[in-house]
Protein backbone atom coordinates (compact mmCIF):
# COMPACT_ATOMS: atom_id res chain seq x y z
CA UNK A 1 0.00 0.00 0.00
CA UNK A 2 1.39 3.39 -0.96
CA UNK A 3 1.97 6.20 1.53
CA UNK A 4 -0.87 8.19 0.02
CA UNK A 5 -3.28 5.23 0.36
CA UNK A 6 -2.25 4.74 4.00
CA UNK A 7 -2.93 8.43 4.74
CA UNK A 8 -6.33 8.18 3.09
CA UNK A 9 -7.19 5.04 5.06
CA UNK A 10 -6.20 6.71 8.35
CA UNK A 11 -8.33 9.77 7.54
CA UNK A 12 -11.30 7.57 6.64
CA UNK A 13 -11.03 5.57 9.87
CA UNK A 14 -10.66 8.72 11.97
CA UNK A 15 -13.72 10.22 10.26
CA UNK A 16 -15.81 7.13 10.96
CA UNK A 17 -14.79 7.12 14.60
CA UNK A 18 -15.60 10.81 14.98
CA UNK A 19 -18.96 10.36 13.26
CA UNK A 20 -19.90 7.39 15.42
CA UNK A 21 -19.15 9.41 18.55
CA UNK A 22 -21.37 12.36 17.58
CA UNK A 23 -24.34 10.69 15.87
CA UNK A 24 -26.10 9.36 19.02
CA UNK A 25 -25.93 12.77 20.70
CA UNK A 26 -27.42 14.49 17.67
CA UNK A 27 -30.20 11.90 17.35
CA UNK A 28 -31.04 12.06 21.05
CA UNK A 29 -31.14 15.86 21.04
CA UNK A 30 -33.49 15.92 18.06
CA UNK A 31 -35.89 13.34 19.47
CA UNK A 32 -36.05 14.29 23.14
CA UNK A 33 -36.04 18.08 23.01
CA UNK A 34 -39.60 18.52 21.73
CA UNK A 35 -42.83 16.71 21.26
CA UNK A 36 -43.64 16.13 17.61
CA UNK A 37 -46.87 17.76 16.49
CA UNK A 38 -48.78 18.23 13.26
CA UNK A 39 -47.22 21.20 11.48
CA UNK A 40 -49.58 22.49 8.79
CA UNK A 41 -48.69 24.54 5.73
CA UNK A 42 -45.03 23.63 5.32
CA UNK A 43 -45.02 20.24 3.57
CA UNK A 44 -43.22 20.05 0.24
CA UNK A 45 -45.18 18.61 -2.67
CA UNK A 46 -45.60 14.84 -2.32
CA UNK A 47 -44.05 14.94 1.20
CA UNK A 48 -47.06 15.26 3.52
CA UNK A 49 -47.18 12.78 6.40
CA UNK A 50 -50.82 11.74 6.20
CA UNK A 51 -54.00 12.08 4.20
CA UNK A 52 -55.70 15.41 3.55
CA UNK A 53 -59.21 16.46 2.61
CA UNK A 54 -58.26 15.56 -0.95
CA UNK A 55 -56.61 12.19 -0.40
CA UNK A 56 -56.27 9.38 2.07
CA UNK A 57 -52.57 8.79 1.47
CA UNK A 58 -49.33 10.28 2.68
CA UNK A 59 -47.00 11.82 0.09
CA UNK A 60 -49.91 12.81 -2.11
CA UNK A 61 -50.30 16.60 -2.14
CA UNK A 62 -49.43 18.30 -5.40
CA UNK A 63 -48.67 21.81 -4.14
CA UNK A 64 -45.90 22.76 -1.73
CA UNK A 65 -47.00 24.62 1.38
CA UNK A 66 -50.66 23.61 1.15
CA UNK A 67 -52.39 24.90 4.29
CA UNK A 68 -54.41 21.69 4.69
CA UNK A 69 -51.42 19.30 4.53
CA UNK A 70 -49.15 18.55 7.47
CA UNK A 71 -45.92 16.90 8.53
CA UNK A 72 -44.81 15.75 11.96
CA UNK A 73 -42.19 18.16 13.30
CA UNK A 74 -40.87 19.26 16.68
CA UNK A 75 -43.15 21.98 18.02
CA UNK A 76 -40.29 24.45 18.53
CA UNK A 77 -39.20 24.05 14.90
CA UNK A 78 -42.75 24.38 13.56
CA UNK A 79 -43.24 27.64 15.45
CA UNK A 80 -40.17 29.10 13.72
CA UNK A 81 -41.23 28.21 10.16
CA UNK A 82 -42.86 30.84 7.99
CA UNK A 83 -46.49 30.07 7.10
CA UNK A 84 -46.64 27.20 9.60
CA UNK A 85 -49.70 26.48 11.68
CA UNK A 86 -49.01 24.55 14.88
CA UNK A 87 -51.32 21.62 15.62
CA UNK A 88 -54.33 22.72 13.56
CA UNK A 89 -55.02 24.20 10.16
CA UNK A 90 -54.89 27.97 9.97
CA UNK A 91 -58.33 29.53 10.41
CA UNK A 92 -58.19 31.10 6.96
CA UNK A 93 -57.19 27.81 5.29
CA UNK A 94 -59.52 26.79 2.50
CA UNK A 95 -58.78 23.35 1.16
CA UNK A 96 -59.86 22.71 -2.40
CA UNK A 97 -62.93 20.60 -3.03
CA UNK A 98 -62.26 16.98 -3.97
CA UNK A 99 -62.85 16.27 -7.65
CA UNK A 100 -66.30 14.96 -8.50
CA UNK A 101 -66.76 11.88 -10.62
Amino acid sequence: MSTEAKKLAKIAIASLIALSMTTPAVTQAASSSDDYIKCYGVAASNKNDCGTSLSACAASIKEAGACYAWIYAPEAICKKLANASVGTQAKDCVSPKPPTK
